[in-house]
C-alpha cells in the first residue's frame, strides 16, 4: 500500500511516477534493499523510502538518515534530489522528513 500511495501523496514538492521495492549491490559492493523507489516525473528527484509496521515507536529521524545514506550508496540516485519518506504505523515526525501513517495512505488510496 505504501508503494501504491505514491504517485497520490504530493510528498516533497515533485510529482512521483509508479513505485517500486530496489534490489541491488551498493557503489560499495555491499547489497542494498530499499522498500520504496520512485523517481521523479521530471526526473530530478528519486524518492526512497522504508515502511515498518511494528508496535514499537519508530525513531524517524535515525532510519531517514539511514535512507539518505543508502540512496547516497546508488549509481541512480547520484546527481538528483533524494528525498526520504517513511511510512509509519506509529512514531514521530521529524523536522526534515516525511513521515506517511496508516491514515495518510487510505486518504491517498481513496
Amino acid at each position: 500500500m505504501a508503494r501504491a500511495s505514491v504517485p497520490f501523496t504530493g510528498i516533497g514538492g515533485p510529482e512521483w511516477g509508479p513505485a517500486r521495492r530496489w534490489w541491488g549491490t551498493g557503489t560499495d559492493g555491499r547489497p542494498l534493499e530499499l522498500d520504496v523507489v520512485a523517481e521523479s516525473v521530471d526526473g530530478r528527484a528519486v524518492l526512497v523510502g522504508e515502511a515498518k509496521w511494528s508496535r514499537a515507536a519508530a525513531e524517524p529521524g535515525a532510519a531517514k538518515d539511514r535512507l539518505v545514506s543508502k540512496a547516497n550508496n546508488t549509481t541512480w540516485a547520484r546527481g538528483r534530489r533524494i528525498v526520504p519518506v517513511l511510512w509509519l504505523k506509529r512514531g514521530g515526525r521529524p523536522a526534515d522528513g516525511h513521515v506517511q501513517t496508516p491514515n495518510d495512505v487510505l486518504t491517498c488510496l481513496q
